[in-house]
């Protein structure tokens, strides 16, 4: 499980939160400075939207957590559900090229192409699925330090929100 430290911009009506935290490398630990250049995105901050199940107001610090199986689940989807499509499709339009009257190659382009596409779409579909978003998105779990006047005028969470923390 992944936590990290947050700023919260903004808050949305879908219970989710815009959140700026501090940019980790994908490899901290790693001391190849020749030839490794994944860190080379220019600015030091990451702003994302998670879900906010804490009733944070912008402005509050917050602690944000993301499940090992949601992040490597979400990996999966992302990548190898892709690049499996476009495989896959690829292998069945060289296949079925010669029914359709053309190359080999050319229907394999095509198809793989197509499998891509839809593989792509399908993603984007169960990314935005209730599912999608309460198991692959990071949560708010806790209000760590209050620095919003917004929760007094009532502006953020109901005060029955039993997710509220402090």
């Amino acid at each position: 499980m992944t936590e990290r430290i947050g700023l919260v911009l903004n808050i949305f009506d879908n219970e989710t939160a815009e959140v700026m935290t501090n940019k980790q490398s994908a490899c901290s630990g790693c001391h190849d400075t020749r030839s490794c250049k994944s860190c080379l995105s220019g600015s030091d901050k990451v702003v994302a939207v998670v879900q906010n199940d804490a009733c944070a107001c912008p402005g509050d610090v917050v602690e944000i957590q993301h499940k090992t199986n949601a992040l490597m689940g979400g990996a999966g989807l992302f990548y190898i559900l892709p690049v499996f499509g476009l495989i896959l499709a690829a292998f069945m339009g060289g296949a079925m090229a010669a029914g359709w009257g053309m190359d080999e190659s050319v229907g394999a382009l095509l198809a793989g192409l197509a499998g891509l596409v839809i593989s792509l779409i399908s993603v984007m579909w169960f990314t935005r699925t209730d599912y999608g978003r309460l198991h692959l998105v990071p949560r708010i779990v806790r209000i760590v330090k209050n620095e919003s006047d917004n929760r007094s005028k009532g502006k953020c969470c109901s005060a029955t929100n039993k997710n509220q923390t402090r």
